[in-house]
């Protein structure tokens, strides 16, 4: 049997949410609105109580550069950062939380840099 190996993203852009249904929506579409567009944008919501599970699914099943995971309990917010760690699987990462702002072009840039 034939493995095939999977093209590797040049990043991974982690977000670790709790009830971040405020800013969510805005937060994911800056970025899918990025020029760069060679990333994974992984979401683990953990154990939100309001519409993060919602506004996360709604985008996922829209973009397959989206991968996001529901948890049923609150858990330490370390485990929740290190949850997404471990399913990176770009060359370069970064964190962003839900409430940040990004401008345009700002990937794009900071991966310019990092390769040079």
């Amino acid at each position: 049997m034939k493995i095939e190996k999977t093209k590797q993203v040049k990043l991974t852009i982690g977000i670790p949410v709790y009830n971040g249904e405020n800013f969510l929506e805005e937060k994911i579409r800056c970025i899918l609105n990025q020029d760069f567009v060679d990333f994974e944008l992984i979401i683990s919501d953990n154990g939100s109580t309001d519409s993060t599970k919602e506004i996360c699914n709604s985008f996922a099943t829209k973009d397959a550069r989206i991968r996001f995971f529901s948890h049923k309990n609150n858990s330490d917010i370390n485990w929740n950062f290190n949850f997404i760690l471990k399913e990176a699987k770009g060359k370069y990462f970064m964190w962003t939380a839900v409430d940040d702002k990004i401008l345009p072009g700002f990937y794009e840039k900071n991966i310019e840099i990092l390769e040079k």
